[in-house]
């Protein structure tokens, strides 16, 4: 029986198992390798992404923040309100002498001009010269030999001050201790008229007669001393010639409106 099979037909063909072997489709797993890839480069890129921006988070909290720089516009100057208080003596009576000097003195003062000075009581005189009475006033005089510049106060605080203005004017004052504020006021006033000015004033014409007391001439000789025009001054009438009587008019002006150039 070996040998039977050995003898068989060399030129007869084994015999073969054949199973079929399927065919790979390559096409799907491309696809599927492509987008593989592209999923995890896109899971890449939002970790990245998720990352650079927690990083930039952090910087921008902990950057320092640049101070504001403000505009600068330039400060207003500020006009201080300082209240300027009035001039009392703007609106004060003027009186002009021909000696070439001028001064202006409280409305509510009386003014005697003397024969030889001009007097501005602040207080009316007191004839009863009861001690520690002190009437103020101010007396404007031509200097001379006499006169010194000195100041002396009594045991009742009266002052009485004397002084030399320009060489020529010679003034005169009393007045009780700390109470010199007027006085000051009215010398503040004073000044003198410049070479050939004109000095205009209103003179009585009757004699003026000075006497240790006021005496009546000179009390009504200060109606033509106050008034400061031509047309007042030409209109009063104070004085009876035909009896030489003060007080009563004779429809003749006592005073005279006069005008005169200073050297």
């Amino acid at each position: 029986m070996e040998l039977m099979e050995s003898t068989q037909n060399p030129n007869q063909e084994p015999f073969q198992n054949s199973v079929p072997v399927p065919t790979p489709q390559s096409k799907p797993n491309l696809i599927i390798i492509v987008f593989s890839i592209l999923g995890i480069i896109l899971l890449v890129s939002i970790i990245f992404l998720f990352f650079q921006n927690q990083k930039l988070q952090k910087q921008l909290v902990n950057q320092p923040v640049p101070p504001t720089v403000q505009p600068s516009f330039p400060t207003p100057k500020t006009v201080s309100s300082i209240s300027i208080p009035p001039d009392e003596t703007a609106n004060w009576k003027k009186y002009t002498d021909l000696l070439g000097y001028t001064f202006s003195y409280p409305n509510e003062s009386q003014l005697e001009k003397l024969k030889d000075r001009v007097i501005v009581r602040i207080d009316p005189p007191d004839i009863r010269n009861i001690v520690g009475i002190c009437p103020r006033y101010i007396s404007f005089s031509s200097v001379n030999t006499e006169s010194t510049s000195k100041t002396s106060q009594d045991k009742y605080s009266c002052v009485y001050e004397t002084k030399i203005l320009g060489e020529k004017i010679f003034i005169e004052s009393q007045y009780p201790k700390n109470k010199k504020d007027l006085i000051d006021q009215i010398l503040s006033t004073f000044k003198f008229l410049g070479r050939n000015s004109q000095a205009s004033s209103c003179t009585p014409k009757f004699k003026v007669e000075s006497g240790p007391e006021l005496t009546a001439s000179e009390a009504y000789s200060q109606k033509c001393y106050e008034v400061k025009t031509k047309e007042r001054c030409e209109k009063v009438d104070i004085y009876r010639e035909s009896t030489q009587n003060f007080g009563n008019s004779d429809g003749i002006p006592d005073c005279l409106w006069s005008k005169q150039f200073l050297n």
